[in-house]
Order: structure tokens, then sequence, then C-alpha cells
């Protein structure tokens, strides 16, 4: 088995990417505990003191979240594959596909 070297420019983004990933999927999700809380409040939703902005802040939230998982899912491909993702992902010789940076699975 030939061993590899990931460069740190790549576990970097590999990392970064999945950090992303997790703040964006509890920024998305904070739209619905912020809703769930806000409903035992009689129609009132938490701590939001100004009624008119609530959409705002709930779309800027969603939307900003989603964003997150998209930015941290493309910079994690390139962690994983490369940026031109030339032959990192797959060898030649076993077809094996990499699943994280250092780490190798078999290809389902």
């Amino acid at each position: 088995m030939a061993n590899k070297q990931i460069s740190e420019g790549r576990q970097t983004a590999y990392y970064l990417g999945t950090g992303l990933i997790v703040i964006g999927f509890l920024t998305f999700g904070s739209v619905f505990v912020t809703v769930a809380l806000g409903l035992r409040d009689a129609g009132r939703l938490g701590c939001i003191e100004d009624p008119g902005n609530i959409g705002a802040s709930f779309a800027l939230r969603a939307i900003g979240g989603m964003a997150l998982m998209i930015l941290g899912t493309f910079l994690r491909t390139v962690g994983q594959c490369g940026l031109a993702g030339s032959g990192s992902c797959w060898t030649r010789n076993r077809r094996v596909k990499m699943s994280s940076p250092g780490r190798e699975r078999p290809a389902v």
C-alpha cells in the first residue's frame, strides 16, 4: 500500500468545511428551535423584541445556514479530492475512494 501524504492545506480545507457544515446546520436549526420555544409564549416568538423584523431574522438565519452548509460541502470536497479532483480520490490500481484525508475505504 502506497503511503500518500495529504498536504496541510487540503487537511485544513477538509476540517474547515466540516466545521462550516456543523455551524450551518446549527444556524439553520435555530429557526425551528426559536419557533418551537416561541409557541409557548402565546404568539410571541421568544426574546425577539421587534415583531415586524421576525421574518427577516428567520430568513437570514435559514438562508445563511444553508449557505454555510453548501460552502462547507464545497471546501470538504476540495480537501478530499483536491481543487482539480485529479486522481486523489480514486487510485488507478485499486479503485479505492478516499473517505477523508489520510483514510481510505473501499468504493461502493
